[in-house]
């Protein structure tokens, strides 16, 4: 028979929280209870986090806003546009929007709107595209009439 006592009675290698500390410098305990507290309180503190920023209202620059208000002025229903994508460029922006018709059927479509800036550094509204087809200029006129200086 060998010398080596039954596999119940043999200690862990690697289990740090059931071996005993004996004297100065032994392997340091760790109960689980305060691991378990720590856990949750970490995790509680990452749900907390990510509730701030996901139920935050949507922040853009004020291209963003020009466009957006334009399409919802435009929209059959407006309270049914959801904005699935915004891509940003420095003098245009693109909005991918899904929305829901007069039928009830879902629609995506994008809008896009370019921008210039005058003489006196005011921001002029160049050319609006909805499913990219140009807008003819009187109704470009008067999104620009509207007051949008930075």
């Amino acid at each position: 028979m060998t010398d080596t006592p039954p596999e119940e009675h043999r200690p862990r290698k690697y289990d740090l929280i059931d071996l005993p500390v004996e004297g100065e410098g032994a392997a340091p305990v760790y109960h689980r209870g305060k691991l378990f507290i720590a856990g949750f309180t970490v995790f509680i503190l990452l749900i907390i986090v990510v509730a701030m920023f996901s139920c935050g209202p949507a922040q853009g620059t004020i291209l963003y806003g020009i466009c957006k208000t334009y399409l919802e002025q435009n929209v059959a229903y407006p309270e049914t546009i959801r904005p699935v994508n915004v891509e940003q460029y420095p003098i245009a922006t693109r909005i991918y929007y899904t929305s829901i018709d007069a039928f009830g059927q879902y629609k995506m479509e994008q809008i896009e709107c370019a921008y210039v800036t005058d003489k006196d550094n005011n921001l002029q509204v160049e050319k609006i595209m909805i499913n990219r087809r140009r807008l003819k200029n009187p109704q470009i006129q008067s999104v620009a009439q509207r007051d949008c200086r930075r």
